[in-house]
Formats: structure tokens, sequence, C-alpha cells
């Protein structure tokens, strides 16, 4: 039988045909990860997984960090009530009465400041994303309760001065929140005003050695979850992996309004031109070391939600994180690397600017001794805001309801996931339990 001419064309055209199908096909296939077609499939993680690989590579090892800072803060607390020494000015620009600027304090008050530094920025990495025993004892009530009170310090001190001992857990318990823990402390160590007196020193003294039972506690408790088979127990799975991301969105809020956007409205409200950093809507006014608060907690919220840091401008993506499971890697779990791409696009472009925000060049040029307590240019700290609240914005819009079958509820009368409360609530209390 003859073939025709319209046989002929399709039989010349078969070659090209076969190659469009088989591109169609790949296409359709690849879904929405085809712009990351060169790396390997992401592998698909449940919520038993994401809490195990958090609590193992982050929130274990972190408490356990806190609790040797803690430990090595009460070694350092009593050296310097063993030969307190002279104080330094408190903040950048203080001179002592003769007038006399960047005077440094005595070697044992130098010790005790920096470790306290190093407990507060360990604390600040543990407290970004308060999850199992740091929320459920509520410990930032007992160990970072802001604005703290120098009169209820005063008080507090006064009450015990006839004690040879450091008050213990009894005593500092009739105590109120903001006459203790880390801020307290700051203020003994720095403020200028604070008394300088054996009694002042015990208590100093017992408030650290409460500092370390506190986290002692929570490095006990979060190694318990570290070691726990939570594919054993999937509904408390899901509702540990629906809490990370609820506090996860709490602590950017903490950074975002409570210790950048609120203090900068109310500092920028003030009469002068320049920016008072000892105003206590900031995260650390005696000490000044608000950088070193908005850098730690910045890192454990960066952390759980790209993994490590790789810089926009390469061209290169975050890899897929090999020990947290971050929320970009649970996107790329379920196929969503067109929005996993935008996710790490957004959170990169926020640790850009908080990398400006953090660094000593951005601090006003006034000699090495008041670099770390001069605060970063307005306009440094408003793009900051904004470019957190872009994060929060993707966030809520796209990763949550993303993460929904993966992280979400296991009922369906539960909230979805990130329905919960997120308010970053009252300065002095950290984090919010979800509702």
């Amino acid at each position: 039988m003859p073939v025709s001419t319209v046989e002929l064309s399709v039989i010349a055209a078969w070659p090209r045909l076969s190659i469009l199908c088989c591109v169609l096909a790949f296409h359709l296939l690849a879904g929405p990860g085809t712009a990351r077609a060169q790396q390997e499939v992401a592998p698909g993680y449940d919520a038993a997984a994401f809490v195990g690989a958090l609590y193992s590579h982050a929130q274990a090892p972190k408490a356990e960090q806190f609790a040797s800072a803690a430990a090595a803060l009460v070694g350092a607390i009593d050296a310097w009530c063993r030969e307190p020494g002279e104080t330094a000015p408190a903040v950048a620009g203080a001179t002592d009465d003769a007038g006399d600027a960047d005077l440094q304090p005595a070697a044992p008050l130098g010790a005790a400041r920096a470790a306290w530094m190093a407990a507060a920025d360990a604390w600040a990495r543990l407290a970004a994303v308060s999850l199992g025993a740091t929320l459920e004892r509520n410990s930032a009530a007992s160990l970072d309760a802001r604005p703290t009170r120098p009169p209820q310090i005063r008080a507090a001190i006064a009450a015990r001065g006839r004690s040879r001992q450091p008050p213990d857990e009894k005593a500092l318990g009739r105590v109120g929140a903001t006459a203790k823990g880390l801020p307290a402390l700051e203020w003994l160590l720095w403020d200028r005003s604070a008394p300088h007196s054996a009694a002042a020193c015990r208590y100093a003294t017992g408030l650290s050695q409460e500092v370390e039972r506190e986290a002692g506690k929570l490095a006990a408790a979060h190694g318990e979850d570290a070691a726990a088979e939570w594919k054993d127990k999937e509904s408390e799975a899901v509702a540990r992996a629906t809490e990370a991301v609820t506090q996860w969105l709490a602590g950017l809020e903490r950074l975002r309004s409570h210790q950048l956007g609120e203090p900068l409205t109310v500092a920028a409200g003030k009469a002068g031109a320049a920016l008072d950093a000892t105003l206590d809507t900031w995260p650390r006014p005696a000490s000044g070391s608000h950088r070193g608060a908005w850098q730690s907690g910045w890192e454990s919220l960066r952390q759980l939600a790209i993994g490590p840091a790789l810089p926009i401008e390469s061209g290169a993506q975050p890899a897929v994180a090999t020990d947290v499971i971050s929320l970009e890697a649970l996107l790329r779990g379920i196929g969503r690397d067109i929005d996993a791409d935008a996710w790490a696009k957004s959170v990169m472009a926020a640790d850009q600017v908080v990398e400006a925000l953090t660094s000593a060049a951005s601090a006003p040029a006034r000699g090495p001794a008041h670099e770390a307590t001069a605060l970063p240019p307005a306009a440094v700290m408003e793009r900051a805001v904004q470019a957190l609240g872009a994060v929060k914005d993707f966030l809520m819009a796209t990763v949550t309801p993303a993460l929904q079958g993966v992280l979400g509820p296991g009922k369906e009368d539960d909230a979805p996931l990130g329905a919960t409360s997120v308010a970053a609530g009252p300065a002095c209390c950290g984090p919010v339990k979800a509702q």
C-alpha cells in the first residue's frame, strides 16, 4: 500500500516529536525543582525526623554550652568578689570621676564581664527558638526578665545583707524576677551606680548560682529529648514540630520588634541627635552589648531556617542541612524547590542586613573601647526591621501552608500549622507558649 504524503511527513518528524515528548515528560515529572536539576533530589522528612534532628544537633548542644558558660560565670563572679577592683564606665562615651575616658576594669571584673557575655550569648542562642523544657519551665522568666529594676535589686541586697552566705534557691524564690537573672547580674557588673559591697557580691554569687542551676536542668532535659525515639511518639513529634515553627516565628518577632523596632522608636523619640544605648528598652542596656544579643539570636533563627549561610551573590543556594533539618530542607523534601529558593533568598537578604547591624564597622568611629557598645546607625536598624519583617511575611504566606502536611497537626480539629499564638509577648518574658 503506498504511503501518503501526510504519513511521510509524520515519519520524518518522528525523531523531533520523540525528543519533544521526552522533554515534556521530564518537566512534568520534575515539577518545580528544575531550577536545581543538577543537584540530587532532596530527601523527604517527617515530623519525627525534624524534631529528633532539632534536639540532637541544636537544642541539646546549645543547652550544654549554656550550662558550661553558666558554670564559668559562677567561678568568675566568685573571683571578682574576692577582689572587686574598680568599675569601668558602663557605656560608650562614659568617663570616670576625673573625666578620663576608656577606663579599663580591673582583671577580675573584666573576667567576670567576659564570663557574663559568654553566658548571655549562650542563653540567647538557646532561647531564640524556645522548645521543650525551655518553654515548659518558662526559663526566660527566671533567667532573662527585662527590664531589670535596680531599686528591687538594692532592696534584695539590703534584706540579705547580714547573711554570710549567698542567697540560696529558697531565698531567691522570694525575690521578684526583675531583680534576678542575667539582667540583674549585668547591672551589678557594669552600672557605676550599683553597690559594690560584700553583701552585693554575695547576692551576685547567689544569682550566678541560680543561673547555673537552671542551665543544668535545661541541659539535662534537652539531652533527654535528644535521646528520645521520636518515631515511636508520632503525635508528640507532630506537636513538637508545630511548636518549633511557632516558636521560631516568636523568636523572629522578639528580634524584629522587641529588640529592634520598639527600642528604636523609643530612642528616636528622645531629645538629642544620638541614640541612647542605655535606655532599658534595648536588649542589654547596662553593658551596651546589644549587638551580641542580636547576633546570637539570629544565628539560631538562621540555622533552623536555612542551615549554613551562603552569600546570595555567589549564585549558589544553601545546601540541605546535614545536621539540623531546616525549613528550607523540608520544602525541598516535598518538591517545593522554587519556594525553597525564594525562602533562602529572603532569609539570606535578612542575614546580610543583620551582619551589617552587628558589625563593628557600623559603629561610630570613637575608638576601639567603644566599638562593642555604640549603637549602629538608625538607618541600618530600620533596614534590619524591614528585612526581618519580609522573612516573617514569607513564612506566614508560603512556608507554613506548604509544610502543613509534613509538620501539621495530626487531628482535623487542631489549629493549622502557624495559626497558634506567635505574639512575641512582653519584653521581660521571652518565649510564648502556644495556645
